[in-house]
């Protein structure tokens, strides 16, 4: 569709004097797709592709201090929203080096997060992404907090989650490559893509993992966690136990495998 309207352009335009001058020369698939997301982006509004408020990892203000640096350590994300739960209020947002830097020098307990909170960007679920994206530029923040009619948190948006509308996804820190081939990490534990066909998995692996109902490893993960699962969740089906390797609010991206012993 972004071809065929270029087309119709360049017929019109002063670029028909040029001969030499081919669509196909001019924007490759990677560039179509690219203008697809840019015009999508214009229509699409925060609320399409938000984390919701059941996915989000918060620091709630009463949290005790061991807990919500296990949860930073855990997770391995660079930035939590604190939350006051009682009124369901974002009142900032915490930076995992913050808290990680201060637990090498003082007394964890002694911690007032609200103090090193840095301010937090609310928005509500109505808002257009471009006009978000532009908001994020300019602001230079990566996060904001989603809110709905009411004023309740709904959900939270990143940059990354704005850019992945137009460029596709981005491979962060904890993403692994999804052409990974099936790697051996240990006695009988396994590394691999979700997108690993079922079957290349049963042959390599010597499994029979069924294969009538999902196509990848990450479909039968997925169904037996019944939602959207968290990094390094664990879970045992048909007789192997998965854990979530990486993987964002929309879909797994890579597992780890460990066969029961006979």
């Amino acid at each position: 569709m972004i071809k065929q309207s270029l087309k119709r352009w360049l017929t019109k335009s002063p670029f028909k004097t040029f001969e030499k001058w081919r669509l196909d020369e001019i924007i490759t698939q990677d560039t179509a797709s690219m203008l697809t997301g840019v015009i999508n982006v214009s229509n699409m509004q925060v609320r399409d592709i938000m984390i919701t408020k059941s996915q989000m990892c918060t620091i709630a203000l009463d949290t005790p201090a061991n807990e919500y640096l296990a949860m930073v350590v855990e997770t391995g994300h660079s930035r939590f929203p604190l939350i006051d739960t009682q009124n369901d209020k974002a009142l900032g947002i915490i930076m995992a080096k913050d808290v990680l830097k201060y637990s090498l020098t003082k007394d964890m307990e002694s911690l007032d997060l609200l103090e090193i909170s840095r301010p937090v960007k609310v928005i509500p679920e109505s808002k257009k992404l471009n006009l978000l994206l532009r908001e994020f530029r300019l602001s230079h923040k990566h996060m904001a907090i989603v809110i709905n009619e009411y004023g309740n948190i709904s959900g939270l948006i990143t940059i990354e989650d704005v850019l992945e509308q137009i460029v596709g996804d981005i491979i962060d820190e904890f993403d692994v490559s999804a052409n990974s081939a099936i790697d051996k990490i240990g006695k009988d534990t396994y590394e691999m893509s979700a997108i690993t066909p079922i079957e290349v998995c049963n042959q390599t692996l010597g499994l029979q993992l069924p294969t009538e109902d999902y196509d990848t490893i990450g479909g039968i993960v997925m169904h037996a966690f019944g939602r959207m699962p968290k990094r390094n969740e664990i879970i045992e089906t048909e007789g192997v136990i998965f854990k979530v390797i990486s993987c964002d609010h929309r879909r797994i991206k890579h597992i780890e495998i460990q066969l029961k012993s006979a």
